[in-house]
């Protein structure tokens, strides 16, 4: 096996442990918000962009505060982490928003 298939096999695995953090992280997004966001349509927007206005809304920004409590800080700056980061993974890895792992182009 060549050192660009082994590569290849290395990027894929890396994709789908990638997407794998996205669906957990997707599903614990899901899990706080229940009972706080009324609405489906109003949850998918959450969803796709963590911490985005939509967050900032009084009513959800104290139903989180009420359910968090003491943590509320904390989860925030996690999220916020954990945001950036597969943000950058993403890119380094070349996975576009639909999770497809871009060709690489290869001069020999």
């Amino acid at each position: 096996m060549s050192g660009i298939e082994m590569a290849g096999i290395a990027l894929a695995k890396y994709a789908s442990m990638l997407e794998s953090a996205g669906v957990y992280f997707l599903d614990t997004l899901e899990e706080l918000l229940n009972d706080i966001v009324p609405l489906d349509e109003e949850l998918e927007p959450l969803i796709q962009e963590p911490l985005g206005t939509l967050w900032k809304k009084p009513q959800y920004d104290q139903k989180l505060r009420d359910r968090l409590d003491r943590l509320y800080k904390s989860y925030l700056k996690t999220l916020q982490t954990l945001v950036q980061k597969l943000h950058t993974l993403r890119e380094k890895l070349g996975i576009d928003e639909s999770g497809a792992v871009a060709t690489l182009a290869v001069s020999i």
